[in-house]
């Protein structure tokens, strides 16, 4: 990268005025090596980048940034139009976010996903569901319920911090209902850690009495009183990389499958698909 801005005024008409004198017999390579610049990568996330840019010197805020795919030149673009960018996307995700847990609701995980799969990456998806959560909300009260969400969604990002990487995504789809996009290695430690932080907060979500009962009654749709077990998670997790998927309602419906089973199995299961696909 060779900046326009430092070539004429530092470079040519700089060092009090030699500067064309001392420099006349570089290359343009050689010109190029005295001044860093900043190379991102073609896949790289906008939220990646930005980091990147606040940890500059103030005289690489003004340089455009060099985009490379592969290891090549693909194109450069400004730092403004990089951070407007940046502030379109969380303008767009937070009318898109769920006011509850402010994470990305469904439009937001559709093009997410979509993206994905229009990139030929490989990816997991996981869909979260807490088991026996409406009964809870009827017994304990919907305050309670929305603690319970805020703190699930708490936990899922904090997993996915540590075990996940940049392309690591999660989102609400509603209600008592999680996703999280997560490469295939990363899948089973995230999900496992979410569980455990989940059931380690039983006795804030339930009491200790009801907590040593290891269970909850309340009033089911019939109007009848029934017993419930305490607050679990149901995972189930479909990959690309095992089946071929090739649009977002393929694999809603396939997670959708394999979360059905998760649920099936009495407290909190992972289950994943592990099917071949045509």
């Amino acid at each position: 990268m060779l900046n326009r801005h430092v070539f004429l005024e530092k470079k040519l008409l700089g060092n009090l005025g030699y500067g064309f004198a001392l420099h006349a017999g570089k290359n343009a390579s050689a010109l190029a090596k005295d001044h860093p610049f900043l190379e991102v990568d073609f896949n790289q996330n906008l939220e990646e980048i930005s980091r990147k840019i606040q940890s500059l010197g103030e005289e690489l805020h003004s340089q455009d940034i060099c985009i490379t795919r592969n290891g090549k030149y693909y194109g450069t673009v400004t730092v403004v139009d990089l951070l407007k960018a940046i502030t379109q996307r969380n303008l767009s995700l937070a009318k898109m976010a769920n006011p509850l847990t402010g994470l990305p609701g469904n439009l937001f995980i559709q093009a997410e996903i979509e993206k994905r799969i229009a990139q030929n990456l490989y990816f997991d998806v996981s869909y979260l569901d807490i088991d026996n959560f409406k009964p809870y909300n009827d017994h304990y009260g919907f305050g309670r319920g929305d603690t319970v969400l805020a703190r699930l969604a708490e936990i899922v990002k904090v997993a996915v911090g540590a075990l996940g990487d940049s392309s690591s995504f999660v989102g609400h789809i509603g209600g008592d209902d999680f996703i999280v996009v997560s490469r295939p290695q990363q899948t089973r430690a995230i999900c496992e850690c979410v569980i455990a932080e989940f059931e380690a907060e039983r006795r804030e979500f339930h009491g200790e009495e009801d907590l040593q009962r290891g269970s909850f009654s309340s009033t089911n749709r019939k109007g009848e009183v029934e017993t419930f077990g305490l607050l679990s998670l149901s995972i189930g997790t479909v990959s690309n990389e095992v089946q071929k998927v090739s649009s977002f309602a393929q694999l809603a419906s396939l997670a959708s499958e394999v979360k059905c089973a998760a649920k099936q199995i009495h407290g909190s299961a992972l289950v994943v698909d592990r099917r071949l696909g045509e």
